[in-house]
């Protein structure tokens, strides 16, 4: 599906609404693709690492059969993003780039539109064997680190062949006083790399609720033209926190939010529905179905303002 979005780039056929894959919902998409125009898949799930310690040694990643399978049988004519989860960007020091040739390979093979990471780190680098730390932190906000990710994101660029996004991540270990804001820091990174954003929706919502910060203001404070994908998602609490679960709904406070991009000058050529598999059988298809209807009346009335104004 090709649209025109408020920049005037021609969007790529990965436009409009979206459902993140997993294999549990493989029933659900080939039943409803009609509901939707792309999935967005996370490589990872496809595959068994054993490990940065491998390099790019051949036998390093062992792919599952069954759930390509299923999502090729799944997929039928729908365009493919990716949204990598194994990359750990943030990582200070030099790029797994076994890993990278990985996502490559992939991207070859099913022509991705593009590829996103979080803008995170869950892996200690290479002095410390790679080893994981359980979830995914932000960096510090400072100059330091966005030089390291200059070098890094020209590396992955040149790789990978297509278009790089990086998502704003929720931040459970704020750092008082960096150098940069969140917003400043998005905003620079789009602005010095070539890079664009992946501007996820309900971890603004889940930043607002753990430390009272203001969406609208990280919102207002970034060039929209410079974000190409939008998620949302809802959550749930936990231990006193608030988590990005992908537990089902919508948090109720994304939907606003969506509008309010959607209504501004943007460069929004995809919005992709979250959902967690262990949530997947609770929620159940008609509920899928409500979320996805929704993020298409927004939308589609996004786009209709947009005719008009062109017009």
């Amino acid at each position: 599906m090709t649209s025109v979005n408020y920049s005037g780039i021609a969007a790529t056929s990965a436009s409009g609404i979206g459902l993140a894959f997993n294999p549990v919902l493989e029933e659900f998409v080939t039943q409803h693709e009609y509901a939707l125009d792309f999935l967005e898949i996370s490589p990872e799930r496809f595959w068994h690492d054993r490990g940065p310690a491998y390099g790019q040694a051949p036998g390093r990643y062992m792919e599952i059969p069954e759930a390509i399978s299923q999502l090729e049988a799944a997929r039928g004519n729908l365009p493919l993003v990716a949204h990598g989860v194994g990359l750990s960007i943030a990582t200070t020091g030099p790029l797994d780039i076994g890993h990278i040739n990985q996502l490559a390979r992939w991207c070859e093979r099913y022509e991705f539109d593009w590829l996103s990471e979080h803008l995170a780190y869950f892996r200690l680098g290479p002095e410390s064997g790679w080893r994981g730390i359980g979830v995914m932190i932000p960096p510090v906000y400072d100059e330091a680190v966005l030089v390291d990710l200059e070098v890094k994101v020209q590396q992955v660029c040149e790789i990978l062949g297509i278009e790089f996004l990086l998502e704003n991540a929720v931040n459970f270990t704020p750092v008082h006083n960096p150098e940069y804001t969140e917003a400043e820091f998005l905003q620079a990174v789009a602005t010095r790399t070539q890079a664009k954003l992946l501007l996820d929706l309900h971890n603004l919502h889940t930043n607002a609720v753990n430390h009272g910060w203001d969406p609208l203001s990280v919102i207002n404070a970034i060039d929209l033209t410079l974000v190409r994908e939008l998620h949302i998602a809802g959550g749930e609490p936990l231990v006193g926190q608030w988590t990005d679960a992908h537990s089902g709904r919508c948090a109720p406070e994304v939907w606003p939010l969506l509008e309010y991009v959607l209504s501004r000058p943007n460069g929004v050529q995809a919005v992709t529905l979250e959902i967690d598999e262990s949530y997947a059988a609770l929620t159940g298809y008609d509920v899928l179905l409500e979320e996805i209807s929704r993020a298409r009346e927004i939308w589609d009335s996004a786009q209709l303002r947009l005719k008009q104004h062109v017009g």
